[in-house]
């Protein structure tokens, strides 16, 4: 307080604030109004008081302006250079620098740096035209992750002054002051060029003594070598310099220009704000007349975790590449790292997922080669000639689905994804298709097929499972990872995948009744329940009866037709002002349904928030009724584990139904699922 700090109340009573610059958003007297904004009484309050610090500092800086001194009218950015110059040449300041906060080595982060200051070199990043060029070429880099892209964008706003030079350790003398080193950020940064022509320059030798097969001498790697090897101009060799013959001059050059630019650079997120972001400053400064050999993409990644925790020595969880291997071997390493996450977050390698797919891979190695030999426990083949089914059809057309969504996955670097739908999404496939066939049997093609893009599919992942799979099981001649990718055979019918979610989706709805009439049944039991005659408690149903409706009433086709017009594909929802739309519609409200519509209303609005438009269409694309009578196998074979042997299907073209308000009550992609048992 006041008496502890000694302070006379004359030198702070009363306190008038003095406004020196101004911001847009905050005003003039910005630390007043983030106290006022968020409600700061005291200085107690610490989180709140760092948050209005951050706030009025980044503001001020980058968006304020003076409005008092010698430099009013002037931004901040540049008054405070002015400011700080004037006052040390004026006698009123001397420069102290001192860190941000606690500087620890790499090698030894629990150590603390000693920092000296001494004299520097600086690389002038932030510099205006050499920053537009940056900028403008972020505007078309393909980062994979809009949080990396803006993490880009911000490491431009603020990169500055970069101290680019070390008395000590290792790394390259600068040319023009042998005394420095170049520090490790700032070397390197276009390194990649140099790998296009590494093997021409080294040869037979890492470091390129044999002049055999390396012609060029490092001493004859001159700025006008290099001039000519990545820029394209006339080569002239250095005075007293042994020129370069004009072959491997050529044969370099040749090299550069197939290899150049880079299609993809991949580093760690740490190095977006300064060494990915100098890779992208000094592209713009060596090939600044020509921004197509800037990088094309960029992907960053997150650090690695084990098992959700911090990968360390002293947890004894420390895994490293070898022992990995040996431990997992090489593609279920792989599998784990794959399934361990993309982007910028963490990536968790979890080693559950490791141990199971050792097993995973193994039993589909071993079903793929039963099922193509006809020697399968669980399917059989179809004999040859035999009629298609309508499983055969959704079975392809998923296949071609899954194989476009693997490879979409795999070019935007979202592994996760693609195993998801090369491993997971190929296993449900075939386990549905597998299943539905069980009276009918597999189409052999079909089958054979899916065993060969399962294959090429996880060859990014898996190459060997996948080369043992494309030799000793399918029999092909060379190597899976040089066979082509696969290619849909058909366009996407989107019916029939709806379709098929659909059949799946009965399936489980008559499933999840089953179970529900099974808790209820055992609750009653466990309170000493019976039956109200007195007799002997109901059998278990077996049968389940299907109630299919082909388009809603009325009143529920209006509110579906108002919640499409109030639909926004940006934001992925139905607009809140559909509610009022619905309240006045005199169509609905003469149907008197009372709460029904608004309560319908707000079930489908969250609908639409996964399932986009189509989940508030009126209709379904495909035939309900006739989806699951070609389908009674699967449904058959699928709840046959939950007791359920038969299944009856009744539409309103039915001249009687068991029970109308069951038929009622389902909706288009709603059946309605009423359980009984027949002898």
């Amino acid at each position: 307080g006041q008496a502890g700090a000694e302070l006379r109340a004359e030198w702070i009573d009363p306190f008038e604030v003095v406004p020196v610059l101004q911001t847009p958003e905050l005003g003039e007297v910005a630390a007043k109004f983030m106290c006022d904004k968020l409600g700061i009484a005291s200085q107690k309050e610490v989180e709140k008081l760092k948050e209005a610090h951050d706030v009025c500092y980044t503001a001020g800086f980058y968006k304020g302006v003076m409005t008092a001194g010698p430099f009013a009218g002037l931004p901040v950015q540049e008054a405070k250079l002015k400011t700080k110059a004037k006052m040390v040449a004026d006698g009123e300041a001397i420069t102290y620098l001192e860190p941000e906060g606690l500087v620890t080595p790499r090698s030894t982060p629990d150590v603390e740096c000693v920092v000296a200051l001494v004299d520097q070199w600086y690389l002038k990043y932030g510099e205006e035209e050499w920053a537009a060029r940056v900028g403008e070429h972020l505007g078309g880099l393909e980062c994979y992750n809009p949080a990396v892209h803006k993490a880009f964008r911000d490491a431009l706003g603020w990169l500055g002054d970069w101290a680019c030079s070390r008395s000590f350790g290792l790394g390259t003398r600068m040319p023009w002051d042998t005394q420095f080193l170049i520090e490790s950020l700032s070397d390197s940064t276009i390194y990649m060029a140099y790998y296009t022509v590494a093997h021409l320059l080294q040869g037979s030798s890492m470091f390129g003594t044999d002049r055999a097969t390396a012609p060029v001498a490092p001493e004859q790697c001159s700025e006008g070598f290099w001039d000519h090897v990545l820029l394209g101009k006339p080569y002239e060799p250095a005075a007293g310099e042994a020129p370069v013959p004009a072959a491997s001059l050529a044969s370099m050059r040749r090299e550069f220009e197939f290899w150049y630019p880079v299609d993809m650079r991949v580093s760690g997120k740490d190095l977006i704000p300064n060494h990915l972001t100098m890779s992208l400053y000094n592209h713009a400064a060596v090939w600044q007349d020509d921004p197509a050999k800037y990088p094309r993409s960029i992907f960053c990644n997150g650090h690695v975790q084990v098992d959700a925790e911090k990968m360390s020595k002293s947890k004894g969880n420390f895994i490293g590449l070898l022992q990995a291997c040996e431990k997992w071997c090489a593609d279920a390493t792989r599998f784990a790292c794959a399934d361990a996450g993309d982007g910028i977050l963490n990536a968790n390698f979890d080693t559950t997922i490791a141990d199971r797919s050792i097993l995973s891979l193994t039993a589909e190695l071993e079903w793929a080669r039963a099922a193509l030999a006809g020697s399968a426990k669980d399917a059989s083949m179809r004999p040859a000639g035999a009629a298609a089914t309508w499983l055969d059809a959704w079975f392809a057309n998923e296949m071609n689905r899954l194989v476009l969504a693997v490879t979409e996955g795999f070019a935007s670097m979202r592994f996760r994804d693609a195993l998801k739908h090369a491993w997971y999404g190929m296993q449900e496939a075939r386990d549905r298709y597998r299943s539905g066939c069980v009276e009918s049997g597999l189409d052999a093609e079909l089958t054979r097929r899916w065993v060969e893009w399962q294959a090429l599919l996880m060859v990014p992942i898996t190459p060997h499972w996948s080369e043992e799979v494309w030799s000793a099981v399918l029999g092909r001649e060379g190597c899976a990872v040089r066979a082509a990718w696969p290619t849909p055979t058909a366009p996407i019918d989107a019916g029939v995948s709806a379709a098929g979610a659909y059949l799946f989706k009965v399936s489980s709805v008559i499933a999840t009744a089953m179970a529900n009439h099974e808790k209820k049944a055992a609750k009653a039991k466990g309170k000493g329940g019976k039956p109200a005659d007195g007799g002997a408690a109901a059998p278990k149903p077996n049968q389940a009866r299907l109630y299919v409706a082909r388009k809603f009433p009325r009143w529920k086709e209006r509110v579906l037709e108002l919640l499409r017009s109030h639909f926004d594909a940006d934001s992925g929802a139905v607009s809140e002002a559909v509610r009022a739309a619905i309240s006045g519609c005199d169509e609905i409200k003469a149907c008197n349904k009372g709460k029904q519509p608004m309560q319908f209303a707000a079930m489908m609005m969250e609908e639409a928030k996964h399932g986009g438009l189509s989940a508030l269409a009126l209709s379904m694309p495909f035939d309900e009724a006739l989806v699951v009578e070609q389908n009674l196998s699967y449904l058959r074979t699928t709840l046959a584990s939950v007791g359920v042997v038969g299944i009856h299907v009744y539409t309103e073209a039915h001249d009687s139904v068991p029970d109308a308000e069951m038929l009622a009550s389902a909706a288009p992609g709603a059946p309605s699922v009423q359980l009984f048992h027949a002898e």
